[in-house]
């Protein structure tokens, strides 16, 4: 039963991750189309937004992965915690 639980929160965190992440991405894009619309005066297209907020959600996901198995090798618990801390 202990496994059960285990696995169930670390599905739970992961799903946290992603979350946290993907907002981030989502917050940056907006951020991002404020900054094309005052300087072009133009729109991104919301399929462009989904594409940006993808690759961004990826990409800190990428990071946080690897900044912890950095970690871990290098026995650096700052570090193990990766970008999200949980």
């Amino acid at each position: 039963m202990e496994d059960a639980k285990k696995s169930l929160l670390e599905a739970m965190k992961e799903a946290g991750r992603l979350a946290l992440f993907a907002l981030v991405a989502y917050l940056l894009t907006g951020g991002f189309e404020l900054v094309v619309n005052s300087l072009f005066g133009t729109k991104l297209s919301p399929e462009l937004k989904m594409q940006v907020v993808s690759v961004g959600t990826l990409g800190l996901r990428a990071l946080d992965k690897w900044l912890h198995e950095f970690g871990k090798a290098t026995e650096n618990k700052t570090l193990m915690g990766g970008v999200s801390r949980f």
